[in-house]
């Protein structure tokens, strides 16, 4: 047995030598590298970070390194590129930031490249429209790694000035501000200095964007940086009270302009209410076959003209010192004690009634033409015009009225005819039309309600919800 064992010494040698060769080839003696046993690593070589204007291509690629755990690189691995939506408040989800492969250049949301034997990857960046922050996320799917690089997005050149609003309301002696920013070609906001100028005598000067109402009227608030100007209408409002019927709610209110305190005077039956203000504060409205009286205290009265036959009544006008009520009905115009005695027919098959404020004349419209009743006298005059719905002026010199969809005035005689409201502004029956009290404005509905300037020389809206067929409470 011993000498077998000399014997086989020198073939354990060789085998030994040999298994020892073998493992040390495996080792990387030959080149071959082993197997990964653990995730190697990834980092952002260059191109990780920068700042710039909007849609600008970033010279620098974005480079990302993935190595083994022995710190070689590792080629042939995967990495996607992908950019983020903008996270920014002000505009969640925007177009931040895109990538592209160096080979293409079309630029997208999500691209893909492959290391090469450095053990690199890279893609193009491009920031997109929104300013902000922009992030773009990298990763190696095969071994789960992630890493994210980080850029700055800067806004545009100005492009353009917004106001908030481009048309609204104040009043005499009240403030109104109206919000200005600065945008950019991509509605992006930029923070830049704005100056404020007010044309219009009737909103006091100022460089600010605050206005303050100085007469009813209207004028221009218009706020600029650089050659980048935007202008907002403002509408200054009179201290006036109007009532009118709120076809919604079925109510008539009383309404103040320059606040928009709005107070219920009583509940109707809806359509054509015709609700209408006395100088003294008592409010007449229709209430389905009945002419109705509130007193300025908020006290109903009772029916002032009950049914008494009339089909139909409406267009309701007081006098001046609100012991009386002319109205219409559909057998012509009628005028009625407060109290709902002595009502008697002033003029067969006529309409749209209206006293003057001295009490002695009444214009009404009979078949579309205009006419004057001398209530004393009981003579009639013609204008020799057509219209509906005349109304005296306070001073009784003129009279306003509506005819082929527009208001007009004109002296009581007929003369000094002219339009008040432009022809693209449709004006009916149903409208309302009232004088303002100092004869300088017309006030009608429109759609909406409406003040013009009886020259001509201005004209605006406010906002008054529901509420429709007003008049002035005087």
């Amino acid at each position: 047995m011993r000498g077998w064992e000399v014997g086989m010494a020198p073939w354990s040698l060789a085998m030994t030598t040999l298994l020892l060769t073998v493992v040390a080839g495996c080792e990387g003696g030959d080149g071959i590298e082993p197997p990964v046993e653990v995730a190697p690593t990834m980092s952002i070589v260059s191109g990780g970070t920068g700042t710039d204007t909007i849609e600008a291509d970033l010279a620098q690629a974005l480079t990302v390194q993935v190595k083994r755990t022995n710190g070689k690189p590792l080629a042939g691995a995967i990495v996607r590129f992908n950019a983020l939506p903008s996270a920014e408040p002000s505009r969640p989800g925007g177009d931040a930031i895109r990538v592209a492969s160096l080979e293409s250049f079309s630029f997208q949301y999500d691209v893909s490249d492959t290391t090469n034997a450095s053990g690199r990857a890279f893609a193009a960046v491009k920031l997109g429209i929104t300013a902000g922050k922009a992030t773009i996320v990298v990763t190696v799917p095969e071994f789960g790694l992630r890493d994210s690089a980080r850029f700055v997005v800067k806004a545009g050149r100005l492009a353009r000035v917004l106001l908030s609003t481009h048309d609204t309301t104040t009043a005499v002696g009240r403030d109104v501000t109206i919000g200005a920013v600065a945008y950019d070609r991509r509605d992006n906001l930029l923070d830049v200095p704005l100056s404020y100028a007010i044309a219009g005598a009737a909103c006091a000067s100022g460089t600010t964007s605050t206005v303050r109402g100085a007469a009813i009227g209207s004028c221009w608030l218009r706020a600029s940086a650089g050659t980048a100007v935007d202008s907002s209408r403002v509408a200054v409002l009179p201290a006036w009270t109007v009532v009118g019927y709120d076809y919604v709610t079925n109510e008539v209110v009383r309404l103040a302009l320059a606040t928009g305190v709005r107070t219920v005077i009583a509940q109707s039956p809806g359509y054509e209410v015709f609700p209408v203000a006395g100088v003294l504060g008592t409010v007449v409205f229709r209430g389905g076959t009945q002419l109705l009286a509130v007193r300025p205290d908020g006290v109903l009265l009772s029916p002032l003209v009950r049914d008494i036959g009339f089909e139909w009544m409406g267009w309701p006008r007081l006098s001046r010192d609100e012991q009386r009520v002319f109205f219409a009905s559909s057998s012509g115009v009628y005028r009625s004690n407060i109290d709902g005695t002595g009502t008697v027919l002033l003029v067969p098959y006529a309409t749209t009634p209206d006293p003057s404020r001295d009490g002695r004349y009444l214009t009404y419209a009979q078949n579309q033409e205009l006419a004057i009743y001398d209530i004393a006298t009981k003579l009639v005059t013609y204008p020799r015009k057509q219209g509906t719905m005349p109304r005296w002026s306070p001073t009784g010199d003129r009279i306003a009225f509506i005819w082929l969809r527009r208001v007009w005035v004109m002296a009581r005689d007929g003369t000094g005819l002219r339009p008040v409201t432009p022809d693209s502004i449709v004006v009916t029956d149903n409208s309302g039309l009232d004088w303002s009290p100092d004869g300088e404005w017309i006030l009608t509905n429109h759609g909406g309600f409406g003040l013009f300037r009886v020259d001509g020389s201005d004209q605006f809206s406010a906002r008054l919800g529901t509420v429709s067929y007003v008049s002035i409470v005087r």
